[in-house]
């Protein structure tokens, strides 16, 4: 089986506590949540094979790098306008009110709450998939 290490980053004590629940009993997991420098941070998305990520500096970071990434997008701007540029998927929930321009959104954030884990994991795997193709090509 294809065994992918999921490594955390972030920074704070919110997000430490998120990754410690889901890394404890998990082998597969590596939790750097606040013991980066922006360096290491830069490093760490250029070697991963895929950046899942939220609508953050990591995002437009690995795209930057060139790193192959998922983007879980709130729809408070025009996404157009604030998706990271070059290889990145960004996906939203398509809803009535957006863009909203609200900086905080609202309380439904039916934009981001509504894409289900199936959305985001068959985006994830289309990814990789691309990335298994476009390395073969290249080895061939």
């Amino acid at each position: 089986a294809d065994e992918h290490r999921l490594v955390f980053t972030g920074n704070g004590e919110l997000q430490q506590h998120r990754a410690a629940e889901v890394t404890r009993d998990v082998r597969q997991c590596v939790d750097l949540i606040g013991r980066l420098a922006w360096p290491e941070f830069v490093h760490v998305l250029a070697q991963a094979r895929l950046v899942l990520s939220v609508d953050t500096v990591a995002a437009h970071v690995a795209s930057a790098v060139g790193t192959p990434c998922v983007a879980l997008w709130a729809a408070t701007t025009r996404i157009s306008h604030w998706r990271p540029l070059g290889d990145a998927t960004v996906l939203t929930n398509h809803v009535s009110c957006a863009p909203c321009f609200r900086s905080r959104g609202c309380e439904a954030m039916a934009c981001i709450r509504g894409l289900t884990a199936d959305a985001v994991l068959e985006a994830v795997q289309s990814r990789l998939s691309s990335a298994r193709q476009l390395q073969g090509a290249a080895c061939s």
